[in-house]
């Protein structure tokens, strides 16, 4: 790689940072439009995170309602909100971690 190539890549690189943190700012301004820092802001803030919890012990709610049937499309439209709200895909399970042994792999 040349110097030219260097200074593109960077120059390319520090776009899409710039592009993603105003994407970021905006999509928290629209979040809560209060000033960062503000006290209308902490309270716009313990709101959301309230009514987030809220609607999870809703749906958990639902969740344990319906018929554990594979055929049940409310329960599958359940699970499928439940595990995409905290990033996770429908029906996968975080992988295993082997316990700590004490030596580094060689």
């Amino acid at each position: 790689m040349n110097k030219d190539e260097k200074r593109r890549l960077k120059k390319l690189g520090k776009q899409v940072v710039a592009e993603r943190s105003r994407e970021l700012q905006e999509r928290l301004h629209e979040a809560n439009p209060a000033p960062i820092g503000s006290d209308e802001w902490a309270k716009n803030y313990r709101e959301g995170t309230d009514s987030d919890t809220r609607q999870r012990v809703d749906d958990v709610a639902t969740f344990k309602a319906l018929p554990k049937t594979a055929g049940n499309a409310e329960h599958q439209a359940a699970r499928v909100r439940m595990s995409t709200r905290e990033g996770l895909r429908p029906d996968t399970k975080a992988p295993s971690r082997a316990p700590f042994s004490g030596t580094a792999p060689r």
